[in-house]
C-alpha cells in the first residue's frame, strides 16, 4: 500500500486512490474480525481468502493505472502537479488572440486552429485593435475612440449619420475621463463634422483631443479644430478647409472633378470683371463662358465658403482660442481659409505650419512607444477601411464597421 501511494505522482486523483485504498484495507480488517470461523488452515477457507486478494490486487491496479492516466492528463507536459490541486494558469496571448488548451481526447478546439489563426490575422480582426486602442488609453489617460474613414469610396465620405454612430456608442460606454479621438479621414460635409466635434464635447467630462496619425483632411481638420489639443507627428498631416464642388466638363462623365469652391467663384467673378470693365474687344467669348454659370448656384457656393469659415472659427472659438477675436481668429487660419495661399485642396499643412496658426499643437516623436502604437494601431485600421469596410468606429470595448 504504502510503496503504491510513493510512486504515484501528488495530484487529485491519487488523493481519490489513496481514500479508496484506506476505505478498502478497513473494510478488510472489519471482515476479518466479523467472521472468526474463516480460518487459512482450513483448504476451503484458504481457498476463497486466495481468490478475495487476488480480486483485491486486480481492483488496486485498475485503481493505480485510473490514477496515473488522470494525473497526466491534468498535468502539462506529463509532469506532476504539487499540492494535490489543479495548477491555476493563465491563458497565453499570442497575436492579440487567447488561446486555449487541447482537449483531453488530443484535439484542438476550432477556436484555436491554424486556419481560424491565419484568416483573423488576413482579416485584421478586431482583436489585434483593442490591445492598441487600451495602451493609447493608458498614454493618454483618456478614453479612445478610432474614427477611420477610406480614402478611395466616396461614399466614405463625413456625413450625419457618423455623429449618429459616434453618439451611439459614447453612449453605451460612459466615462469620467477626457475622450481622445484617432481620426484618419479625408474628410466630407462641413456641418456633419460641427456635430461631432459636439457630440465629443458633450460625453467628455473634459476637452476633448485629437490624434491624427497620419491625415486628417478637410472635414476631419475641422473636427479637429473642436479639440483641446491635437497630438501629431512631423509626418501628420492636417489640409485646408475650403469646400469642394463638383464640377462636369462636358456633362457626360460618370465621375465629376471636384474643384475649389473659391477657384470656382473666382473665375466667374472675373469674367464679370472682365465684360463690364470695357477692356475686352469682343463680349461674344465672355458672354459664351458665362452662359456656362448658374447666378444661383454661385450663391450658394458663396455660402458653402462662409459656412465653412464659420464653423472653424466658432469651434477655435470654443476651445483652443478662446482669448482670440474672431478676426483674430480668421487671420491665424488663414492658409487653412484660403485657397490661394494652398493652391490645391490636397496640400499638407504639418505641424509647424498649424502650430504657427495658434493651434495647441503637441508633437509626437517619432522614436517613442506612443508612435509606434498610433502607428500600428493606423495601419491595422486604415486596412480594415481600404479592404473590408468603409467606415470603422472602435473602442477597447466596442467594433462598429459600415
Amino acid at each position: 500500500m504504502k510503496e503504491i501511494k510513493r510512486q504515484l505522482p501528488p495530484s487529485p486523483a491519487c488523493g481519490m486512490l489513496a481514500i479508496c485504498l484506506n476505505a478498502q484495507a478497513s473494510r478488510e480488517r472489519t471482515q476479518i474480525r466479523l467472521q472468526p470461523e474463516l480460518s487459512p488452515f482450513r483448504p476451503v477457507n484458504l481457498f476463497r481468502i486466495l481468490i478475495e486478494k487476488r480480486e483485491r490486487t486486480l481492483l488496486r491496479s485498475r485503481l493505480v493505472n485510473w490514477a496515473v492516466a488522470r494525473a497526466a492528463s491534468n498535468a502539462p507536459d506529463g509532469s506532476p502537479q504539487s499540492n494535490g490541486a489543479k495548477s491555476l494558469k493563465k491563458r497565453p496571448i499570442r497575436g492579440g488572440l487567447v488561446t486555449r488548451n487541447r482537449s483531453r481526447n488530443g484535439f484542438m478546439p476550432f477556436a484555436d486552429s491554424a486556419f481560424l489563426k491565419v484568416l483573423k490575422e488576413t482579416r485584421q480582426h478586431e482583436s489585434f485593435r483593442l490591445g492598441l486602442i487600451k495602451k493609447l488609453e493608458t498614454d493618454f489617460d483618456g478614453k479612445v475612440i478610432t474614427f477611420f474613414t477610406s480614402f478611395r469610396e466616396r461614399d466614405a465620405m463625413i456625413v450625419d449619420q457618423d455623429a449618429e454612430m459616434l453618439e451611439s456608442v459614447l453612449s453605451s460606454e460612459p466615462t469620467q475621463k477626457k475622450i481622445v479621438l484617432v481620426i484618419s479621414s479625408p474628410g466630407g460635409m462641413p456641418l456633419a463634422s460641427e456635430r461631432i466635434a459636439n457630440v465629443l464635447r458633450a460625453y467628455s467630462p473634459k476637452p476633448f483631443e485629437a490624434v491624427v496619425p497620419h491625415m486628417a483632411k478637410s472635414a476631419a481638420t475641422m473636427i479637429c479644430f473642436g479639440a483641446g489639443a491635437i497630438h501629431m507627428s512631423k509626418t501628420a498631416e492636417l489640409g485646408p478647409v475650403d469646400p469642394q464642388i463638383p464640377y462636369w466638363t462636358t456633362g457626360e462623365e460618370e465621375e465629376p472633378d471636384w474643384v475649389s469652391a473659391e477657384e470656382y467663384v473666382r473665375s466667374y467673378d472675373n469674367l464679370i470683371a472682365l465684360g463690364i470693365g470695357g477692356k475686352a474687344k469682343r463680349l461674344e467669348p465672355i458672354m459664351l463662358q458665362l452662359s456656362r454659370y448658374d447666378s444661383r448656384f454661385i450663391e450658394k457656393v458663396r455660402s458653402f465658403q462662409k459656412l465653412a469659415e464659420d464653423i472653424s472659427i466658432r469651434l477655435l472659438k470654443t476651445s483652443m482660442m478662446k482669448k482670440r477675436s474672431v478676426t483674430s481668429i480668421r487671420q491665424c487660419i488663414d492658409v487653412f481659409l484660403k485657397q490661394t495661399r494652398t493652391r490645391t485642396h490636397g496640400r499638407m499643412i504639418n505641424h509647424e505650419e498649424a502650430k504657427a496658426c495658434g493651434l495647441n499643437i503637441k508633437l509626437v516623436d517619432l522614436h517613442s512607444a506612443l508612435w509606434h502604437t498610433m502607428w500600428e494601431l493606423f495601419v491595422r485600421s486604415d486596412w480594415c477601411v481600404r479592404n473590408t469596410c468603409n467606415k470603422l468606429i472602435e473602442t477597447s470595448k466596442t467594433s462598429v464597421h459600415v
